[in-house]
């Protein structure tokens, strides 16, 4: 597919769902008018200081696949790929398709573009968990522990424990990886013969992706100070992230505990992560409020905040992300 017919593709895409999301758009500019400039300010530089931190993270781990691109480009395929998985449900995986085509056009294998992302959303993972952690602490303490909460909990555990596995068994059964895969393998092409319209998987796809598992499973294991670094580096991110949440609450005239901020940032980034709809849209801003208000908070101001932080930390860095696509076309 030639370079303009991908650009043409992706600014269809990008008026599209700019029409789709107007309405939205124009609330959120009226929200922030009702905002304390000095205090927005703050939260949109913190916002700038998050994406440079979370594109350190990204840069580390290509690093090891011998990825050495600059952190500029680093940063910019960040937020292509965050325009890019506004377009589809579950799209923080069609997001990181973005480092694969970029890895493509420069003679990167698949193998190691895509390990290098597992290898991130994994990282990323781990640190949201000790988020969990305090933010799941605070709603105990307050005995305000919702089913949907632990609902929600369950299918993220259940997602990073499975990655986890994966890197176990690569390790230290590879045979066992092989099977995994080869029944994974025969489960989709069974399930595929009640959909005419469905495609079968290959018969190479089994050796392929136990092969992409090992690969990911020993460099985990090779790497592991730089792991533990990468750790470190998306941690602070997400405490960048919640200071944003902080100035954002100030620029409406309140101020909340650390308990309040941890337990809203971690459910909402919880339901971002596990929602079926593009970044948890519509979720999100109905999950994030309900935490705030059951902790204490104004309904309004609860409200105003989530909805200016997820402009914040969704809208403005996709559209960003739509004219960084430039290293991909």
């Amino acid at each position: 597919m030639s370079k303009k017919i991908i650009f043409l593709i992706f600014v269809l895409l990008f008026t599209f769902f700019g029409l789709k999301y107007l309405n939205e758009g124009k609330d959120l500019i009226k929200i922030v008018k009702l905002a304390k400039l000095n205090f927005f300010l703050l939260a949109l530089l913190l916002q700038v200081v998050f994406y440079f931190f979370y594109s350190v993270l990204h840069q580390k781990i290509l690093a090891i696949y011998k990825i050495n691109w600059s952190l500029e480009k680093v940063a910019s395929l960040v937020l292509g790929s965050l325009f890019v998985s506004l377009l589809v449900p579950l799209g923080s995986l069609a997001g990181s398709s973005v480092f694969i085509t970029a890895g493509k056009k420069e003679q990167i294998s698949k193998t190691k573009s895509s390990s290098a992302v597992l290898l991130i959303l994994f990282v990323d993972f781990l640190s949201l968990l000790v988020l969990l952690c305090a933010g799941f602490g605070t709603l105990i303490i307050k005995k305000d522990v919702l089913e949907y909460q632990l609902i929600g909990l369950l299918l993220f555990l259940l997602m990073t424990l499975g990655l986890f596995v994966l890197l176990v068994l690569g390790q230290a059964s590879p045979k066992s990886i092989s099977k995994l895969v080869d029944l994974l393998h025969k489960f989709v092409n069974r399930f595929s013969r009640f959909f005419p319209t469905a495609k079968m998987l290959s018969k190479d796809w089994p050796t392929k992706k136990s092969e992409e598992v090992i690969y990911l499973s020993k460099t985990f294991w090779s790497n592991k100070k730089t792991i533990i670094r990468s750790f470190w580096v998306v941690l602070t991110a997400h405490f960048i992230e919640l200071l944003v949440l902080f100035f954002v609450f100030m620029a409406f005239g309140t101020v909340v505990t650390p308990g309040v901020l941890f337990a809203g940032y971690s459910i909402g980034v919880l339901f971002w992560i596990i929602s079926p709809t593009p970044q948890g849209i519509g979720i999100v801003e109905s999950v994030m409020p309900l935490v705030f208000v059951s902790l204490g908070v104004d309904i309004g101001v609860a409200t105003l905040t989530t909805l200016t932080f997820r402009g914040l930390t969704i809208w403005l860095p996709a559209f960003l992300g739509f004219f960084s696509l430039k290293f991909l076309v």
